[in-house]
Formats: C-alpha cells, sequence, structure tokens
C-alpha cells in the first residue's frame, strides 16, 4: 500500500500538475492533492509498522487475546514501541492535512480530503488509546507484583456524575495477567463514616459534595462527574472501613457487560432458564431484573453471579468475532463511559486519561460542556429517561462568545406495572413514575450565566466551581408523561483564541453514560465578516456556519478555525502597520 502511496505523492509533484495549480479552474486543488499524497504515505507507514510489530509476536493478533483466564502482558509489552511510532505517524499526517487547503477545492478532492480527515480522526484516537494502554496495562494488571481493585457496579437506571449508582461491588486481585474476581456484594454491607473522617480527592469535591454524604458515604460518593475524583474517595473509604490499601478502582455498567457478551458470548441467568445476550442484557440487568427477583440481596448476588459468568468467559477466550473483535469491545465500552478504570500508581493513571477511560471531566480551556444528572427520587426511573442537547454557539469580538443551551427531559415512565422499587415511591415526597433529578451544567472558568428558562419561565440556578469548570444546577422534577425544557444563556468572554483576522474555537463536550443514547446537536456560527476554513471530522459547514449532529459521546472535542477573506485580512494588516506610532 505505501508504494502506490509514494506513486501517488510522485505523481502530484509532477510540474505539469503543479503548472495547473495556477489556473482558476483548479484553485488550490493541486496543493490539496499534494497534502493527500504525503498524509497518506504517513498513514500507510503506520499501518506497516504496527502490522511489523503484530507479525513479531508469536502467534500474530491471536497472542493479546486472554486465554484460560489470563490475559497476556508480554505481547502488550512488545507491541507497545510500534503502537507509539505508529501513533507518531498518524500525528504527522493529521499536521498535514490540518495545513491543507479547503477552499478552491474541485468538488471530487474536497469530498475525497474531506472523508480522509474523518478517517485519519479515527485511526488515530484509536492508536493513541493502544499505545498508552499497552505501556500501562502490564503493570495494572499484575505484571509488576499482586494488584487490588474496588470494582463498582454501576446502574445508569439511577443516575450518578460518573454513571450510575453503585448498588454492589467487588475486589478484582491480578497476578501476572490472572483475574480472580471475588464475590460481588451489596454497596450497603460496607459501613459510612462521617464524610470530614475521609480526606476529600479535592477541596472542591468536599463543599460539593458533603452534603449528601461526601466521601464518607457509598451510596452518594460518584455523584461527581470526575471518576478520578470518585475513585480515589472510594479507595480511600474502603482503607478506612476494611483497612485493605488499594491500588485503584475499576467501574462498569450493564453496557460494559453487554459489549463483553458482543465478543464473548451470552450466559444463563442462575435460577431461571433465561439466557442475556448482547441485545438483551441491558433491559434485563437495568430493569427487569427487579421484577424477577424482588428481594435485593437475592438479586444482587445473582447479577454478580452473571458477571462473574460473562467475565470468566470473556477471559477463557476463543471468541467468535477473533481477538480483534475482543479488542474492539472493550476499546469501545472505554470510549464510551461504559467501562472506566483509575489507578493509584500516577503514570499509569496518566496513561488511562490519554487513552480516554479514566473518566476525567478534561480541561477548562476554551468552551466547555457537560450536562450531568444525578437522581434524587431513589428510584430506578431513569431506565426510561430521554434527554436531548442542542448547544448554538455564536462567536462575537476578541474572543467572547454567547452560547445557548438546551437541554429537553422527557419522563416516559409508566406510573405503575413494574416493582415500587423500580418507579418508587422512595417517600411520601415523590410520585411513582416521577423522576427527581439534580441537573449540573458545567461549563469553563470564566463563563457567566445572562438566563435560564425552564419551559420558557425564567428560573433562578444555583452556582458552584469543581476542578476549574464553573457549574450551575437546577433541580427538577418530571412526573410519569411529563416533558421539560431547559435553556441556558452562557456568557463566554474568552471562548475562542485569535485576532481580529483569524481565530481558532475549541468545544470540549463531557457526555455522562446514560441508558438511551443522548441526541447531541452542535451549532457553531463564526464572527461576522469571517469564514471557516477548517472544522472538525464530521461537522458540515456552509458559510460561516459549522453544525454537528449525532450520538453524543464520553469525550468530544470540537473545533473550528476561522479568518478574514484575502483581501479584507491584507487591508487590516495595512491600517493596522500605518496605525502604529513612529519612533
Amino acid at each position: 500500500p505505501e508504494e502506490r502511496v509514494l506513486r501517488a505523492e510522485d505523481q502530484a509533484e509532477n510540474p505539469t500538475i503543479r503548472l495547473a495549480g495556477v489556473l482558476p479552474v483548479f484553485g488550490r486543488t493541486p496543493d490539496a492533492v499534494t497534502n493527500m499524497a504525503k498524509a497518506g504515505t504517513l498513514i500507510a507507514r503506520a499501518g506497516e509498522v504496527v502490522a511489523g510489530g503484530l507479525a513479531e509476536l508469536p502467534s500474530g493478533t491471536a497472542a493479546l487475546a486472554p486465554e484460560a483466564g489470563v490475559i497476556p502482558l508480554q505481547p502488550l509489552r512488545r507491541l507497545a514501541p510500534s503502537l507509539e511510532e505508529a501513533r507518531g505517524l498518524l500525528a504527522d499526517a493529521a499536521a498535514v492535512l490540518v495545513a491543507s487547503p479547503t477552499r478552491g477545492l474541485l468538488r471530487s478532492v474536497a469530498q475525497a480530503q474531506a472523508e480522509l480527515v474523518v478517517q485519519l480522526d479515527r485511526a488515530e484516537r484509536a492508536i493513541t488509546a493502544a499505545a498508552a494502554l499497552s505501556r500501562v496495562l502490564p503493570p495494572y494488571l499484575g505484571g509488576e507484583g499482586t494488584r487490588r481493585y474496588f470494582l463498582a457496579a454501576q446502574n445508569p437506571a439511577e443516575l450518578r456524575g460518573t454513571g450510575g449508582f453503585i448498588g454492589a461491588y467487588a475486589i478484582v486481585t491480578v497476578r501476572g495477567g490472572e483475574l480472580e474476581l471475588g464475590d460481588f456484594r451489596p454497596i450497603d454491607t460496607l459501613p459510612d463514616v462521617p464524610p470530614g473522617r475521609i480526606e476529600p480527592p479535592n477541596p472542591d469535591y468536599a463543599a460539593r459534595y458533603d452534603a449528601f454524604g461526601g466521601a464518607g458515604f457509598w451510596r452518594n460518593i460518584n455523584m461527581t462527574a470526575d471518576f478520578p475524583s470518585a475513585a480515589v474517595a472510594i479507595e480511600r473509604l474502603y482503607e478506612e472501613v476494611r483497612g485493605v490499601r488499594l491500588d485503584g478502582a475499576m467501574a462498569a455498567d450493564p453496557m460494559a457487560l453487554a459489549a463483553l457478551m458482543e465478543a464473548a458470548g451470552g450466559v444463563t441467568v442462575p435460577g431461571t432458564d433465561r439466557t442475556l445476550d448482547a441485545e438483551t442484557a441491558v433491559a434485563f440487568l437495568a430493569n427487569e431484573a427487579y421484577a424477577v427477583f424482588p428481594d435485593s440481596r437475592t438479586r444482587k448476588s445473582i447479577l454478580g453471579d452473571v458477571a462473574e459468568a460473562v467475565l470468566d468467559r470473556f477471559l477463557e477466550g476463543g471468541f467468535p468475532g477473533g481477538p480483534a473483535g475482543a479488542a474492539r469491545a472493550l476499546v469501545e465500552a472505554g470510549a464510551d463511559g461504559h467501562l472506566l478504570l483509575h489507578s493509584a500508581h500516577p503514570r499509569e493513571q496518566a496513561g488511562f486519561v490519554r487513552a480516554g477511560v479514566a473518566g476525567a471531566l478534561g480541561g477548562a480551556g476554551g468552551d466547555y460542556l457537560a450536562v450531568v444528572a444525578n437522581n434524587a427520587a431513589a428510584n430506578k426511573i431513569d431506565f426510561y429517561a430521554r434527554r436531548s442537547i442542542r448547544y448554538e454557539v455564536r462567536l462575537g469580538a476578541e474572543g467572547s462568545a454567547t452560547g445557548d443551551l438546551t437541554v429537553t427531559l422527557e419522563n416516559p415512565a409508566p406510573r405503575s406495572g413494574p416493582p415500587a422499587y423500580v418507579i418508587g415511591p422512595y417517600s411520601d415526597e415523590f410520585e411513582a413514575g416521577e423522576n427527581a433529578s439534580i441537573l449540573d451544567v458545567y461549563c469553563s472558568r470564566a463563563c457567566g450565566l445572562e438566563r435560564v428558562a425552564v419551559d420558557g419561565k425564567t428560573a433562578i440556578a444555583g452556582a458552584a466551581s469543581e476542578l476549574g469548570h464553573v457549574v450551575f444546577t437546577n433541580e427538577v422534577r418530571l412526573e410519569s408523561g411529563a416533558t421539560r425544557t431547559l435553556e441556558y444563556r452562557r456568557s463566554l468572554p474568552a471562548a475562542w483564541e485569535g485576532d481580529d483576522s483569524a481565530g481558532v474555537y475549541r468545544l470540549t463536550f463531557r457526555g455522562q453514560p446514560t441508558i438511551r443514547p443522548t441526541p447531541l446537536l452542535v451549532d457553531i456560527r463564526v464572527p461576522e465578516g469571517t469564514e471557516i476554513v477548517r472544522a472538525s471530522p464530521r461537522m458540515q459547514v456552509s458559510g460561516g456556519r459549522a453544525v454537528w449532529e449525532g450520538t453524543a459521546g464520553d469525550l468530544m472535542t470540537f473545533e473550528v478555525e476561522f479568518q478574514r477573506p484575502a483581501l479584507s485580512r491584507m487591508w487590516r494588516d495595512v491600517v493596522r502597520f500605518l496605525s502604529r506610532p513612529v519612533g
């Protein structure tokens, strides 16, 4: 493949083709073709580097797959240098395409370049994650000695900041890639302590969550949307109440188990004739099981057996889709926030952040958006909940912007039928089928709130800060069948970088793992008089507007680069030069 790409690159440098660039009909097309050829060469070389690394393993990709209950560590170590080299080559290819012209191109070339950018973006993210994990997973999985981790079973049917209520837990012991999963136990078998007795993971955590029990209360310990903070609190509280120091924490939800089933096959629910697979697991584990097993402790014990059976089958190997399918299932579960990893060892934790499996809030630079709900009704009603997010950004002068956020919440939960454990009410304060939540909207550090409205009526939002973010909070209650629309107008004094001739706007979006995927629309309009010269993959660009529409992910970045037309920039530069004082 690389030879064909090199041939294309040579042809793109042909003087005849370069001469065509001076003809108006071709515009900047030859430059774009040349850059695509150069990027293609780098991409092909990255592929060959990875293929070469895999070829050096005893049995190729099969060497990376779990077998007989053990995750092989040595092949990961051997493959790490190749993955890191490939990551660097793909980064170089991305830099070439970023510098490539996007205007003045023949339509077919513009379409080909846009598609290449999308494919490269996916490949770069996958290789970056793989390179990071190949270096940190061997020690994390006991390659340098025995490790112990807290495994939190999260249920997004009762939302918490990191994904879901931790109803059960197990301790995972790892030695040389061999995982030993302890019994799953209900979370209420662990004692709580006053929050002040546990050192909080950070001052903001204590200020925001101590009122709900904070780092001393297992049921609310993960109200924060930042999993590293929740994990540190878990590790410290477990050491306090059990006297055991842990090496980190993991969190998984029913969607993570479904991903493992997709790779390894289904399992039978103990005590029933019910077989779960990737299609049926989430509905059963997050909802139907409450009717099948009314007793809480029995249910959690049996669901723990299900989780153990799924993990055992995955670790035994022999995947229908092969080792690549198994790896893809794990990567996708991590990328979507359904499988989260934390290490008490800083170098490993940094690797998890780079790989996108840490569940961290992310940086607060530029513009930032996260919409996070915590269930306040102590029911499992979030199994039914639906929400959508629309964010319209209008860039102004000198780095400023206005962001109009619309969050639509729907509660199609039934008033009767499922057990009260699912639809409530937990107390007289609520009704059966009611969804009550604490809704947090995260913003960048300098963000301000000009207006908030609920169903068109002006409302008030509380304000706090967490890890460099401003957080606006509203309590929202929806009876069965109700819909609420919340609108926020955000003022952003430092949303983009640049000057009055050109600039770059960046938005970091952090999603919350939910059972029903969240539709997301991002609509960005650049300053008046400028035009978009580059936008993130899959953004539809028309004039001075870039739009992305799809399903919200765990951590997403949108970037738009814009500038004034060439003549306008030249005139502004001349005016700026002549306006400088002499002497």
